[in-house]
């Protein structure tokens, strides 16, 4: 990517702009969970997030993922059927994004400030279009077994939890 690509502005300048040192931020970015924004399409959705920094990345995406972006504009169009949520930086109640994603019915949130920076691509995520959150979901680590969890949604609203080997044996 060019160098001038990678530079970061504020999105409001006085004067000449000035981009954003790296190293100048103020909170520890690895212990920030849940960021939020502007709900603009309703749902909730949990999955994987993919951070594309650029369209020219884009070809990465892949089918049920929650895409995480600066912006979009009508060259991410081919993308939207393949996601199964929108986080942007920048943006608005009009902006592309936020309107192909009710046309679509994606869980959609915008001017998530940093969103592209505090996720990495793969972290589990529940996207919450209602109220505007974005959460890294922490997966725990049992030190006794290594037996994955099956969730299991039942009518009214709550979910259950079994082991593999409780799922295994009826």
């Amino acid at each position: 990517m060019p160098k001038m690509m990678q530079l970061q502005f504020p999105e409001i300048n006085f004067g000449y702009p000035t981009p954003i040192d790296d190293n100048s931020h103020d909170t520890d970015l690895s212990t920030t969970m849940e960021l939020k924004g502007m709900p603009v399409s309703h749902g909730i959705v949990r999955g994987r997030c993919r951070v594309v920094k650029s369209i020219d990345d884009a070809s990465t995406i892949q089918v049920g993922e929650i895409l995480v972006v600066k912006y979009t504009d009508i060259g991410w169009s081919p993308y939207f059927p393949l996601v199964s949520g929108l986080v942007t930086e920048l943006g608005g109640l009009m902006s592309h994004g936020a309107v192909v994603a009710r046309e679509y019915g994606l869980p959609c949130i915008v001017s998530v400030k940093m969103a592209t920076t505090v996720f990495q691509t793969g972290d589990e995520v529940i996207l919450n279009g209602t109220v505007g959150t974005i959460a890294k979901v922490e997966q725990p680590r049992s030190a006794d077994s290594d037996a994955g969890s099956v969730v299991n949604n039942t009518t009214d609203g709550h979910s259950s939890e079994k082991t593999e080997d409780e799922t295994s044996n009826g």
